[in-house]
């Protein structure tokens, strides 16, 4: 007998043991239960869910099939309990109202809570492959799976109820055949080309922004993450040099084509050593140090150092290679028969000599920015940089002396203008300012007009009957003037409804502005 208990017993222990090592976790709250300021349950008290942080209805779900929806409010029971299930990785804001009148309409607020849900939950969606497929996205996290049986150029990415940022993954598989092209929605950056094995698989994480999709990453294709499908390889790496890649004259660097089908771009060049040092930047090293603009004949220009300067020198190193319309910033001038062109580079106080007919010699100088000579010697700056503001060749201005009243297009200033007899065509700087006092609202537009030719039209808006508004306005006319051309400019305005208007000749201020007009006559192509 006691053989057999104690083997009872033994037996015991190790059903005991074998149940303790199954991993178990904290069961959730089965059923949601609320409860009042006073620690009471909540009995027949409603709960308002909305998409998280606005007052747009968001509904909820009466079990974990997420078919049926709670109504919205969800009515507490009398134990202040209710089934509610959101939906995965969308954010919700939560309004708890206690009970009275329908659907707690006479209840009080007792909370509300936001950011219930979103990012702590994962939506899986299993996108059906079509050659142009959708991914809409539904949730704050959100992964995407969908297996490629042909080539599929993607939709561009939208979302709906979304509050960026949302973080996407996508993992694309290939099936049995493999070899199909997957290209990303337009509305996206950094996507990858994906893995083109059989049953391949290509994992790719986003961050969706609000308009657009950005990779935050490299992908990973099949057992390990991948940029391209390429490789990196050196016949000459050195493991004992920490930080320095080498590339020697019997290694390549090369682009791929889009098609995976040829190199491209850039071909070896079996004179010298390229040198690429993390901690130094980059440096060529060799008898001739040469950067190629284009290929190795006498064709195309280099980049060759001698002594401390840098030239582009033909390939052949015959002469000096010639540039036309250049952007680059070297230290000599730049002879360009091009209209426009841009420069950059260091200060040039002594320019060279006359340049051929035709062309011109761009420059720095100092306090004058980018200048130039032209072949009969003469030198141009840019005005900006020259300290020469523009001339104003006539300048007219008036003020008005006495009140006058307006009723529809009236009059208000007038000037008589005789263009310069040299330095013309010309252009009119136009501007005025005014006040005036209405019986009623309305608006009052003023101008310059040249008898045909309009200018510095304004508008204002009296907005209290008998009190003083203010309007100014300014502009250079649309059209130029001939040398000693006469022309009468006048200011009027004009009440677009009727207000009772009188545009008084000084402001009713203790400063007393008077009424102006202003006319700067300068010359203007």
């Amino acid at each position: 007998m006691k053989k057999i208990l104690c083997s009872l017993f033994s037996v015991l222990l190790l059903g005991l043991a074998a149940f303790a090592q199954t991993p178990v976790v904290l069961s959730p709250v089965p059923q949601l239960q609320f409860f009042d300021a006073s620690g009471r349950t909540l009995a027949f008290g409603c709960v308002f869910t909305y998409a998280s942080g606005t007052t747009t209805p968001l509904a909820t779900f009466t079990d974990s099939t997420g078919i049926t929806q709670n109504a919205n409010p969800v009515v507490l029971s009398a134990g202040g309990s209710a089934n509610i299930w959101i939906e995965a990785g969308v954010a919700y804001s939560f309004r708890v109202k206690s009970s009275g009148g329908t659907n707690c309409s006479s209840g009080a607020t007792l909370y509300t809570v936001n950011g219930i849900g979103g990012g702590l939950t994962l939506l899986t969606t299993n996108v059906t492959y079509s050659s142009t497929p959708a991914f809409p996205i539904q949730a704050q996290n959100q992964l995407f799976e969908i297996t490629l049986t042909g080539d599929a150029v993607a939709q561009p990415i939208t979302a709906v109820g979304i509050l960026p940022p949302a973080w996407i993954a996508f993992q694309i598989t290939q099936d049995a055949a493999g070899g199909h092209s997957f290209t990303w929605p337009a509305n996206s950056v950094g996507g990858c080309g994906i893995g083109q094995g059989a049953n391949q698989v290509t994992t790719q994480f986003f961050v969706w922004n609000g308009s657009t999709l950005v990779a935050t990453g490299a992908c990973v294709i099949g057992n390990g993450p991948q940029i391209s499908v390429g490789s990196i390889v050196s016949g000459c790496a050195n493991a004992a040099s920490a930080g320095l890649l080498r590339a020697c004259k019997t290694d390549a660097i090369n682009w791929r084509n889009n098609a995976n089908s040829g190199d491209q771009g850039i071909s070896e060049d079996g004179s010298d050593v390229g040198i690429w040092s993390f901690a130094g930047g980059f440096e060529t090293t060799g008898a001739v140090p040469d950067l190629f603009l284009g290929g190795k004949t006498s064709s195309f220009p280099r980049l060759k150092r001698n002594g401390t300067a840098i030239n582009v020198r033909l390939a052949d190193d015959s002469g000096d290679a010639p540039i036309t319309a250049s952007s680059g910033g070297f230290s000599l001038p730049v002879t360009s028969t091009s209209t426009t062109y841009a420069l950059g580079g260091p200060e040039l106080t002594t320019p060279a000599s006359n340049p051929s007919s035709g062309q011109q010699d761009a420059y720095f100088k100092a306090g004058k920015g980018i200048c130039a000579l032209d072949s009969t010697g003469k030198e141009y700056c840019t005005a900006a940089n020259s300290g020469t503001a523009i001339a104003i060749l006539a300048h007219y201005y008036t003020t008005l002396g006495s009140d006058v009243p307006v009723s529809g297009e009236t009059a208000i200033l007038t000037q008589a203008v005789t263009m310069p007899s040299s330095g013309c065509p010309c252009r009119a700087l136009v501007s005025y300012g005014y006040y005036f006092i209405s019986t009623s609202h309305g608006l009052m537009e003023g101008y310059v007009t040249d008898g045909t030719n309009l200018a510095a039209s304004s508008e204002t808006n009296n907005f209290a009957d008998g009190n003083e508004t203010g309007a100014n306005g300014a502009a250079t006319t649309q059209v130029t003037y001939a040398n000693s051309a006469s022309v009468t400019f006048t200011f009027k305005v004009y009440p677009v409804t009727a207000i009772g208007a009188t545009v008084e000749h000084t402001n009713g201020t203790a400063f007393g502005q008077p009424v102006w007009l202003d006319v700067a006559i300068f010359s203007s192509n």
